[in-house]
């Protein structure tokens, strides 16, 4: 039973502390730090974004180890002429490839190519070994990422403030050039290199998406060989970049059977050395080039 003095403490009335009270100053400098706060975050995307696709003042570039690596090695290529971009690491021609992959083209084509397209032109190293090897072919290069082609577009004005030579850069999809070629229309060299699925042999190994990837290389839609199959057929010089795992001679096959008239399909396979390796055995080929026309 309730008491009446128990009732009575119960409806004593119960002292509450007053809210606190944000007094006009504290609320304004309050929402002062807050805009503060939303400035610096997307003044910090800007940022980390013109890192990524090397735009504005932040455009990143080659290392200085890569931007002095023994120069007598290239002919002449300046790593200083690029920016770089997201996967250049492992997308682009590094300066320690650059004497196997020039003594290759030498080889191959004894009478200079006079037009060129690099149907993966990333950042364009690739494309301005190109203009540098051969100085009077008229030279296209197809980068699908748009971003990454604003930074193509620079480099290319780099290259050609350097060399003289200019080189047309196109924000599209080279796969439908391809698709559309004919004998009359089709250059001397077409370049491929196609995505790999990661950086490297040790990314394959971790990753099994990875490692399917570079099995199973393609272009857009269709797979790396009856791209290059296409190409060759209508009557350019194909030259494709592949990982060093790579079964050179099924490739080469799988090439002759998407081809019309897989026979007159002739194969040359170029190991690309790393300089920075003495050892010129097979273990240490970087990738292979293969080159692939139509007799």
């Amino acid at each position: 039973m309730v008491t009446a003095s128990a009732l009575s403490k119960l409806t004593e009335p119960v002292n509450l502390p007053e809210p606190v009270k944000m007094t006009e100053p504290v609320i304004l400098t309050a929402l002062v730090i807050l805009t503060a706060l939303i400035v610096l975050v997307i003044i910090m995307s800007l940022i980390a974004r013109a890192s990524v696709i090397g735009g504005g003042a932040r455009a990143t570039r080659f290392s200085e180890a890569v931007r002095n690596f023994d120069q007598r090695a290239l002919a002449p290529l300046d790593y200083g002429w690029f920016e770089t971009a997201d996967a250049t690491a492992y997308s682009s021609l590094m300066p320690w490839h650059v004497r196997s992959t020039q003594e290759a083209l030498a080889a191959e084509f004894a009478r200079p190519p006079r037009t060129i397209v690099d149907a993966t032109a990333h950042i364009g190293v690739d494309t301005a070994n190109f203009r540098v090897m051969f100085p009077h072919a008229a030279i296209t290069a197809f980068e699908i990422d748009r971003g990454v082609a604003a930074v193509l577009r620079r480099n290319m004005a780099r290259v050609a403030k350097a060399t003289g030579g200019e080189v047309q850069v196109r924000a599209a999809d080279s796969l439908e050039y391809i698709r559309e070629l004919t004998r009359a229309q089709a250059p001397d060299l077409i370049y491929l290199d196609p995505p790999w699925g990661g950086s490297g042999a040790a990314a394959a190994a971790r990753d099994p998406a990875a490692a399917s990837a570079r099995r199973n290389l393609g272009l857009g839609s269709l797979p790396l060989a009856a791209v290059v199959a296409m190409a060759a057929h209508a009557g350019a010089v194909v030259v494709t970049k592949l990982p060093r795992e790579t079964d050179v001679a099924e490739f080469a096959q799988r090439v002759r059977h998407y081809a019309e008239a897989p026979r007159r399909i002739r194969v040359t396979r170029y190991a690309v050395h790393d300089l920075r390796v003495r050892a010129r055995a097979h273990a240490h080929v970087a990738y292979w080039l293969l080159v692939c026309r139509a007799d």
